[in-house]
């Protein structure tokens, strides 16, 4: 099992979407404790209802990721997880927040 998790970065949001999206970057191999099968991902609302989890698998060649579908405006907190045949690694955790953020302008006529 992998003895910790792989770093994201590249972070972009897209508010009309409602998603977020990073690159993995790979997870060194002597982090690896085995043959690296993928990553596993878990995200949900901080303080929301346990059944929000969602759980998502990529393949271990993945390196753009895009979560879809999240409410604007909570902190969500997103684990991420190499795993091998003998299972799941330590996490790397991650805060992030899809939220649209407003420019004042003012214009003079």
């Amino acid at each position: 099992m992998p003895i910790e998790g792989p770093y994201l970065h590249g972070w972009s949001t897209n508010t009309l979407e409602r998603s977020v999206s990073f690159q993995i970057s790979p997870l060194e191999e002597r982090y690896h404790g085995g043959e690296l099968l993928g990553y596993i991902l878990r995200y949900a609302p901080l303080g929301g209802p346990n059944n929000t989890e969602i759980l998502r698998e990529v393949d271990e060649d993945t390196r753009i990721v895009n979560l879809v579908n999240l409410t604007e405006g909570p902190t969500y907190i997103l684990a991420i997880a190499g795993y091998t045949s003998t299972g799941e690694g330590k996490p790397r955790i991650y805060a992030i927040t899809c939220k649209l953020f407003l420019l004042n302008t003012w214009t003079r006529f």
